[in-house]
């Protein structure tokens, strides 16, 4: 049995909630002769309204009404919705006027034909009523989230949308505010997993005053999508950082090497260049270091499976633990060598007359080779440490139990 469950979250919206619920009702019979269900029912959750949005919702009675006294946030109302829900697929979209009920019909053929987990309404298009300063932002984004993920999103933050119920599990946890919903997409791109397919829809311009702050907003929506990508691809974000500088260091070293090839020696105005390449050089190979720790906490903890593709294969042996550890010591005996005249000098004499640039060189070296056995001694810490720890199963919702008063009407 195919059942599909319309989560309405509503907030002082008394000026077009009765409009959105008759819609609603309205396209039942099309939902499910068209998309081929056997049951649909209407859930409004009214988060805290102090206008007469539950009065008028509780006025219908083909619907389930859960009214909270207090504003707990947009994200908490749809889990809260999610968990009263019965349906196998679950649905929401918001109570503005914003989204068309209908577009539900190509979603559930769209997620029926292809197998998807979740299927997003994008409004993304040229005959979208968004405003301009939303749209760059949702733009911005959906770009963002696309090339951490490899995956084309055009709409991240999509107000109508819908979900298999046994993906709800897999995106949990999910928080509680209006970036509940570039924080869904952003798990649902990055979890191989998880299906995620899109299709536009008509989007009218709201009824109402926009709960929504641009900047505020903006940045927290930013802000859930870069701690969800660093939880799921540390590469993709500290790693290029790290590779960006490595890069740098090595360009800028080019010339003093052309120059030493040449002349053999390096100039005195060029100690300013190599302390540039030491602190570029070694802060990058640090950062990726911190970045490949990050990817094999999550591959040893179960919680990303092993990256098999070309590049993650390469990674994985270049950072593994023993080959950390040879490299290291590699590097630590290079920097010793260069660096065997001076220190024979120092111990016998106190003196060094040895130039400079070969204590920099070498000294560089072996603070390179150093980090690598400090990430190699850590991953080894944590090789023990995690597989001892299994994580806690994600419950199905985060909604909690409480004291407070919670209308409900069917």
């Amino acid at each position: 049995m195919t059942s599909l469950s319309i989560v309405i979250p509503a907030l002082n919206e008394e000026a077009s909630i009765a409009s959105i619920i008759e819609r609603c009702l309205a396209v039942r019979e099309d939902l499910k002769r068209e998309a081929n269900l056997d049951d649909i029912e209407i859930i409004v959750v009214s988060d805290g309204s102090t206008d007469r949005t539950p009065e008028i919702a509780s006025s219908y009675k083909e619907i389930k009404l859960i009214a909270y006294e207090k504003n707990k946030g947009y994200g908490a109302a749809l889990k809260m919705g999610f968990a009263a829900s019965k349906g196998s697929i679950v649905s929401f979209l918001d109570a503005d006027g914003t989204c068309d009920p209908r577009s539900f019909i190509p979603m559930c053929k769209l997620m029926a034909a292809q197998n998807a987990d979740v299927v997003l309404g994008s409004r993304m298009h040229k005959d979208s009523k968004m405003p301009l300063v939303r749209r760059i932002g949702n733009y911005l984004y959906a770009t963002l989230i696309s090339i951490i993920s490899n995956a084309v999103i055009t709409d991240s933050a999509s107000g109508m949308r819908i979900l298999q119920r046994s993906s709800l599990s897999k995106l949990y946890p999910l928080p509680n505010g209006l970036h509940f919903t570039p924080a869904m997409s952003c798990k649902a791109v990055l979890d191989p997993e998880l299906k995620i397919l899109e299709t536009t829809m008509p989007y009218q311009e709201r009824e109402g005053r926009s709960k929504l702050s641009v900047i505020k907003d903006g940045f927290r929506f930013l802000n859930v999508i870069l701690d969800i990508s660093l939880s799921y691809r540390p590469r993709k974000i500290i790693g290029i950082i790290g590779l960006i500088l490595l890069l740098v260091s090595l360009l800028y070293a080019i010339y003093p090497i052309e120059f030493y090839l040449s002349y053999h020696r390096l100039e005195e105005w060029m100690i300013y260049r190599l302390v540039t390449i030491m602190v570029l050089g070694v802060g990058g190979l640090n950062i990726i270091s911190i970045s490949e720790a990050c990817e094999q906490m999550l591959q040893m903890g179960g919680y990303r499976k092993y990256n098999n593709s070309l590049l993650g294969t390469i990674l994985n042996k270049i950072f593994s633990q023993k080959a950390l550890f040879l490299w290291g010591a590699l590097a630590i005996l290079i920097g010793l060598i260069v660096n065997t005249n001076t220190i024979i000098e120092y111990i016998t004499t106190r003196k060094i007359s040895v130039h400079w640039s070969y204590v920099i060189f070498g000294a560089t070296v072996i603070l390179a080779g150093l980090q690598l056995i400090g990430l190699g001694l850590l991953l080894r810490f944590i090789s023990f440490f995690v597989i001892r720890i299994q994580p806690e199963p994600e419950p199905i919702t985060e909604v909690s139990v409480s004291t407070e008063k919670v209308s409900t009407h069917v």
